[in-house]
């Protein structure tokens, strides 16, 4: 007998909710384990920001300003996706991950 390629073990939240070892599955139904602040200084978000910003503009800035707004704006929809989907299974405890999965493309 061969061991499962992927682990089976479910869980089973208050609300009935069974999971799969999903990582949004886990933060839905385990919202208690968010710790609800910054785990890195304030300042480290905008210098960040600078940062992508100059090298971005740096490295496509001879093919123009549209695309260096197009590759900035494809960058921010990427960050903020993982962000906002987890928001979601936090702040109201939304128990149907695959739904967010298939709906949010």
């Amino acid at each position: 007998s061969q061991p499962p390629l992927h682990n089976d073990t479910a869980k089973t939240s208050p609300k009935g909710v069974v999971a799969k070892g999903n990582d949004a599955e886990e933060v839905a139904l385990q919202p208690e384990t968010s710790t609800g602040g910054p785990h890195v200084p304030l300042y480290a978000y905008p210098s960040v920001f600078a940062l992508v910003t100059f090298s971005i503009a740096v490295i496509y800035g001879k093919r123009g300003i549209a695309t260096v707004m197009s590759v900035m704006v494809y960058l921010a929809a990427l960050s903020t996706m993982k962000l906002s989907v987890k928001w979601v299974f936090v702040k109201y405890t939304f128990g149907f991950p695959r739904f967010v999965t298939c709906f949010h493309f």
